[in-house]
């Protein structure tokens, strides 16, 4: 019986194919196909991921990266002023012809004196992105033809706003209080942003993986 599944067992290989102009490190291929295969295995299909030359498999599933693209960084610009009315002391209340108003007492009249005040902002945006196409192939190595292809991507962003502020600090809003001031960030590398990216990649390729793991039989 043993002898029977052996031989009736059907076995897929777990490999990546890196097709883009990018040299990726081994550290980052291995990353993208190292987890648990236990889950996929079933009665008579069993997966492997780090290859032996002894087993004949049936079929190899390649996590195929198929294009990176990093797109340069940007600093975007933006001028604006804000504005608000505030007290600022006070001011005797006059009548039409300019004398000061008196109250029922015979006392000078005042009222809280109203100025606008404003302040202008240049407003800096950083940002910069990654992305990459890659697909998940099922390849059937007895007839040698890809029998299954499901495309994945992963976008990674990178953003940081900060401002520099010329006025009265007191006409700004909450918001614009929290960036005045930050200082500007160094970019994250292209392969900072593409190992981030990878990481969907991976978890996009398990889904996949898990999803079709009744196509293999």
């Amino acid at each position: 019986a043993k002898i029977a599944k052996f031989k009736g067992m059907t076995r897929v290989i777990i490999d990546i194919k890196n097709k883009t102009n990018y040299t990726l490190s081994n550290d980052f291929l291995n990353n993208l196909v190292n987890f648990n295969i236990n889950n996929l295995n079933s009665k008579w299909v069993e997966y492997y991921i780090n290859s032996n030359n002894k087993i004949n498999f049936d079929y190899c599933i390649y996590l195929t990266i198929k294009n990176i693209v990093a797109m340069p960084e940007k600093i975007k610009e933006t001028h604006y002023t804000q504005s608000k009315e505030i007290e600022d002391g006070w001011e005797y209340e006059l009548d039409r012809n300019g004398n000061v108003k008196k109250d029922t007492s015979g006392n000078d009249i005042k009222r809280p004196k109203i100025v606008t005040i404003s302040c202008n902002i240049t407003e800096l945006h950083q940002h910069k992105e990654v992305h990459i196409d890659a697909s998940v192939d099922y390849f059937d190595i007895k007839t040698n033809n890809i029998v299954l292809t499901k495309p994945i991507e992963a976008d990674q962003f990178y953003d940081y706003i900060y401002a520099v502020a010329f006025g009265d600090l007191r006409a700004l809003n909450p918001e614009t209080k929290k960036i005045v001031g930050l200082p500007p960030q160094a970019f994250p590398t292209d392969m900072n942003m593409i190992y981030s990216a990878g990481d969907i990649i991976k978890k996009l390729a398990i889904d996949v993986l898990r999803d079709n793991k009744y196509f293999i039989k």
